[in-house]
Parts: C-alpha cells; structure tokens; sequence
C-alpha cells in the first residue's frame, strides 16, 4: 500500500467520525424539541454520549491502525533500501568481518614471527655451540700432535712408527676443526698449511721408518721444525677457546672479531717461522739468448725438418711481438706446403703448419707419440712428456709438457700434429713454452696427497694423481692433478695444493678434433 492510500484511509475515518457527531448533534436537538420528560431525556443524552464514546473509540481505532499501517510501510521502505545500498558498498556488518578478519591475520603473523624469532634463536645457539666445539677439539688435537712431535724428536724404531702413526691422524683430525671456524678461509691458510705439512712429513717418515730405514738429519730438523709451529698453534688454542666460549655465532663470524683477530696473530707467527719462497722472476726463456740472422734461422728451420726432405725454402718476412720470429715457407718432394716461425733469439722453431690432408690412417696412436718425440727432441725440446692424445681423421695431435722434480708443466705447454698417412710431424705450437719455461722452484704441498686421493675416490673411480702446474688467471698455480672416471666420463680435476680447494675441472668430450678434454 501506497502512502497516498494511507492517507485516503485516515480521510475515510475522518469522515465516518465527523458524520457519527452530526447524527448525535440532530438527536439531542430533536429530543430537546419535543419536550420529552426528564428521565426520557437523561436517557437519551446518556445513549448519545455512549454513542459518542463508541464513535470516538472506533474513530481512534481507526487512526491508530492508519498509523501503524504507514510505520510498518515506512520501516519496510527502509529495510528496501538499506538492501539496495548493502549490494553497493560493505554495510557495518562487512566492515566488522574485515575489522576482525585482518585482527585475526595480524595475530597469526604475530604467532609466526614469534615461533620463527625463537627458531632462528636455537639455530644461531646451535651454531654458536658448534663453533665452541670446533674450538674444543681442536685444542685436544694440537696438545696431543705437539706432545707427539716431541716424543718423535728422540724416538727410534717402533716408538717413532707408533708416534707417527699418531702424528699423522692428528693432524688429519686437526684441519676439520678448522673448517668450521666461522671465518673466511684466507684467515686459516697458514693454520692449515701447517697442519697438512705436519700430515706430510708423517706420512713420508712414517714410510721410510716401517721399509726398515732410519730418519737423516735434514728429515730430524725438519721434524724439529714442525714441532716449533705446532707448539706456536698449541699456544694460541686457549685464546681461540675462550673467545668462543665469550661469543655468539654472530659476534664470532662478525669481519674484524676477536676470534678472526686471534687467527691473523697466530698466521703471522707461523709465517715468521715458516717464510714462503720468493717467487722467481717472470722472464721469457729466450731473453738471455743470442740474436740469429735469417739464413741461420733458415738453417735450423732445414735441421729440424730433416725428415720431411724439403725441396725449397724461401724467406716471408719477419713477426714481431712478444715472441718475435723470422717467416718462412717451404715446400718438399710430395708438393706439400709448410709455413714456419723460427724467433730471433736463439733460432727455435716456435711454429709450424701445413695444408695439405692427411687422408689414410697407415700409423697408430703409440707410433705418432713416438714420431712426435722425436721429432720435438730433433728441435731442440727435450725431457719433454705427453699428456693428451686426440686424433682426428688421417691426423693425430699430441700435447707435451716439461716435467722438473715430476711436476708437470703446462704452463710450457707444445703441440705437435703428425700425418698418420706419412709418418711425418706436420705441425707444431711451442709459444708457450717459448715464452715460459724455465727452472722452478717448488714450496711444499701444504695439502695432504692421501687426503686429496680419499676425497677423489668418493666420486671417481680408477683413480691417479700427479703434481702440475696449471696457468690460473695470470699466475701459475701448484696443484695436484685428479685424474679418474665418472659413470663412464673421463674428469681432471685440478686441487690447489695450498688450499685443497678445486681450481679447476674438465670431461673429456668428443668433438670434430677427437677426444679432447673441455
């Protein structure tokens, strides 16, 4: 119902009312009128008021339910359009799910953060507790390998054998302590270097006295070496268990720490007493070498291509650079071309190439090595080793290195190419070994070679080790080269010998030269 028909209703009332007073007004005139007796008219009057009184009631019965009906349409009218608004825009009751929904968000982030505050809390008094441990450790193990070394200073047969053997897993058992010090490896470089050349002079003693031989005088002094450094390790543990005792896992692997402090002091000791080689000087082999003319240089060019019976040679110039050489270009009775560098200094074959293929494979692997050789030996380059074979259709290169005190060298690294048709060396590179090699001299193998083998044969199988020196970002590089296969691949992995840390790995692969290693 409309407003305008609520309206109407109560205008009806109205009416219905106003004509029920008019009927009671003409009654009471009309009876005054005719004169009627008293009792006549009080009963009259009294029946008009009761009509009066019903009229009234009805009339206000009338109005209230008008009234009621317009609330009860405006309080539906109401409820319409909080409904239309509430499907628009979030009411009270939306506002209040959000309110408690973000409470109830905030207090589940609360509850995590404070379970991941005490999470991180044990994880760092779990690490401060290994670090005590480390420490601990440690300390036990440098007071027994320098009691040890002591005993071993004036030990002889069996007595020194068992204080090797001892001497030996100690300081194996040593360096792990020092792996997990909290800090930068740089700062126990000199720990571990010490530690491992303790670990290297037992094992080589410890051998030479189990074959039934004795120690010789250099071997006692070293040993009276070692046991000055360890002693010096011995003194510094305590301070190096107090500080991580004191400190937390955040305050001992903090840069600049007493801890790491308490580290730098005692390399500094051990570098006193253990001062490393200097470095040889970098000069290029040939630079003390005499200056040779053109037809000398042609002259050994003809030597060292002897078997290849050459027919002409003829000048090309001259190459300038680090390696500066004369230019030639021959040719010999089957018509194949070389072109060849012979340098200025010293008149050595630094280069040699040639065009023609190689097409029938009449010579096997072991005899191109064999022609190789020999021919390197013809020019010159001696106690030389090969490392590497590859072959590639009708042509086989081999890779050699100079070895000194079995070092291999491959920092002077030359390669030679061989025609597997004609048995002839038809190419070679010596740069490098123009440029580099000279006479080392080699500081000791601060990393044990037994521990390098074990960590190897964890992964590879037929396992061997060499020494060599491997060019690494400018400078050269002491290792101890890994050779062994891994499901069905061939790996060499290169462990600094200092370190112990892996400065290089290569896989053999197969490419359009054979098998070479990448």
């Amino acid at each position: 119902m409309s407003e305008n028909e609520i309206s109407g209703g109560a205008e009806k009332v109205e009416e219905i009312a106003r004509r029920n007073r008019e009927e009671a007004r003409r009654r009471r005139q009309g009876a005054a009128a005719s004169g009627g007796t008293r009792a006549e008219q009080a009963a009259c009057k009294e029946q008009q008021l009761a009509q009066m009184r019903v009229a009234a009631a009805e009339e206000k019965a009338a109005r209230e339910k008008a009234q009621e009906e317009k609330k009860r349409r405006e309080s539906e009218a109401r409820k319409n359009e909080r409904a239309a608004k509430h499907s628009r825009t979030p009411g009270f009751g939306g506002w209040l799910a959000a309110v408690v929904s973000l409470s109830v968000a905030v207090l589940a982030l609360g509850a995590l953060v404070t379970v991941g505050y005490f999470d991180l809390y044990g994880a760092k008094t779990e690490l401060a507790n290994g670090y005590r441990t480390a420490a601990y450790e440690f300390s036990e193990a440098v007071e027994e390998l320098s009691a040890d070394l002591g005993k071993a200073r004036i030990a002889e047969g069996g007595e020194l054998a068992r204080l090797l053997s001892q001497v030996y897993a100690e300081s194996q058992a040593a360096p792990r302590c020092v792996e997990t010090f909290p800090v930068d490896g740089q700062q126990t470089h000199a720990l571990s270097a010490c530690l491992n050349r303790a670990s290297g002079f037992a094992a080589g003693a410890l051998r030479t006295v189990t074959e039934g031989g004795t120690l010789s005088p250099a071997r006692r002094a070293r040993l009276a070496q070692l046991y000055e450094e360890v002693g010096a390790v011995r003194a510094a543990a305590p301070a190096l268990v107090r500080q991580a005792q004191e400190g937390t896992a955040d305050a001992l692997s903090a840069a600049g720490s007493a801890y790491a402090e308490e580290l730098s002091k005692l390399s500094r000791t051990l570098e006193s007493l253990h001062p490393q080689p200097a470095p040889a000087p970098r000069r290029e082999a040939l630079a003390e070498e005499a200056e040779v003319s053109e037809e000398e240089a042609e002259q050994r060019l003809r030597a060292c291509l002897a078997g290849q019976e050459l027919v002409s040679v003829r000048a090309a110039g001259k190459e300038e650079g680090r390696l500066p050489a004369y230019a030639f270009e021959a040719e010999d009775g089957s018509g194949r071309t070389y072109y060849a560098q012979v340098t200025v200094r010293g008149g050595r074959l630094a280069l040699l190439e040639s065009f023609a293929p190689c097409g029938q494979e009449n010579y096997d692997e072991q005899t191109c090595v064999h022609i190789a050789r020999t021919f390197l030996e013809g020019c010159g380059f001696t106690e030389m080793e090969p490392v590497w074979v590859s072959e590639a259709g009708g042509e086989c290169t081999v890779d050699f290195v100079p070895v000194q005190e079995d070092v291999m060298l491959y920092t002077d690294l030359v390669k030679v190419k061989v025609c597997r048709e004609r048995g002839i060396a038809t190419g070679l590179a010596a740069g490098k070994y123009l440029l580099h090699h000279r006479a080392r001299t080699f500081g000791e193998t601060c990393v044990d070679v037994q521990r390098v083998r074990a960590n190897a044969e964890e992964k590879l199988e037929n396992v061997s080790l060499r020494r060599a020196l491997i060019p690494q970002r400018g400078r050269e590089l002491l290792c101890w080269q890994v050779r062994g296969e891994y499901a069905g691949t061939l790996y060499f992995a290169y462990i600094d010998a200092a370190t112990g840390h892996t400065a290089e790995i290569r896989a053999v692969r197969e490419t359009d030269r054979g098998s070479l290693p990448l």
